[in-house]
């Protein structure tokens, strides 16, 4: 969802800073994937927070934070 709003064929990348947390949210997904069966993983929505922050305006607009939140209780 983050790389549909921020990369495209013809321009690529929005920005340098973009393309770094897409990277690094590729890369925990990776690794939670990689963690067995019965393991506690992260999902979209917390990778996402993580990397970019609660108050990020992406995860803000997303209301991404309620989400988690209400994943909690």
């Amino acid at each position: 969802m983050y790389e549909v709003e921020y990369h495209n064929e013809k321009n690529g990348w929005a920005d340098e800073e973009v393309e770094n947390n897409s990277v690094k949210m590729k890369e925990l997904r990776e690794q939670h994937n990689a963690l067995p069966e019965d393991a506690t993983r992260m999902t979209t929505e917390q990778i996402c927070v993580s990397v970019l922050g609660e108050s990020s305006a992406y995860v803000k607009s997303k209301g991404l934070k309620r989400k988690i939140l209400f994943l909690h209780f």
